[in-house]
């Protein structure tokens, strides 16, 4: 009998095999997060607007009637490549405040909850600080930013405290009052989605890899054992 046009079970086994392990590496390696990390861009960076918020303002500030309510507004924007916890935000907010604040300020301070300030040279013992944007006002109008880490996910939300002139017309005295604002509009993930599926991903890969090794020694041994089967002589 010729052995060598003869195609046994366990060498067209091994083929199979060797060819099934050939897909195990490419699906390990395509889905390895690090593999990924090689090819994919990162995500550029959006912004989102908060709804403007209003917010009264004490009797006091009138210069006419002094129960007239003269009202204030808080806007902000967020510019990051990912709204979650842990990731770096540029947080830009803008307090205006009635024309009867106009050369009576004397400056504006928004705290932002659950943030801390980004400190990207701080060492790992340093205390992180929180996120408190001064301004000093232009007129009756203060803008100022950050770039923030947030801590926990929620609404975005702040406090604002403005530091004025009163009683009106005396430089030597100051008042201060506080807001609190939020957004409904801006909510800061969790960012467990993304970790979840990264984390997929990683199992997938090491399954496959350790599925292609298994393919591979089974294919080498289906590969002995119909080298062997060839070898031995035909008494037929």
């Amino acid at each position: 009998m010729d052995w060598g046009n003869r195609k046994p079970v366990a060498f067209v086994l091994a083929i199979v095999f060797a060819i099934v392990s050939c897909g195990f590496l490419v699906v390990g390696i395509w889905y390895n997060p690090s593999f990924q990390d090689l090819f994919s861009q990162k995500s550029p960076a959006k912004s989102v607007i908060g709804m403007m918020q209003t917010f009264d303002l004490p009797p006091q500030i009138s210069f006419s009637e002094s129960a007239t309510k003269y009202f204030g507004e808080v806007l902000c924007n967020l510019t990051s490549d990912a709204f979650v916890v842990g990731s770096q935000v540029l947080i830009t907010v803008n307090v205006r405040l009635p024309t009867a604040m106009k050369n009576k300020l004397y400056f504006l301070e928004a705290k932002i909850d659950n943030a801390i300030m980004y400190q990207p040279f701080s060492g790992p013992n340093d205390i992180p600080y929180p996120c408190d944007i001064f301004m000093f006002p232009s007129n009756t109008e203060g803008t100022g930013a950050q770039t923030v880490i947030f801590e926990t996910s929620s609404i975005l939300s702040m406090t604002i405290k403005i530091d004025y002139e009163y009683p009106i017309g005396s430089a030597t005295t100051m008042a201060e009052y506080t807001i609190n604002a939020s957004f409904p509009n801006i909510q800061i993930g969790t960012g467990q989605e993304a970790q979840q599926q990264v984390n997929a991903n990683l199992n997938l890969s090491l399954t496959c890899f350790v599925l292609f090794f298994a393919s591979v020694d089974i294919a080498v041994a289906l590969y002995d054992h119909s080298e062997r089967k060839n070898k031995e002589p035909d008494y037929e």
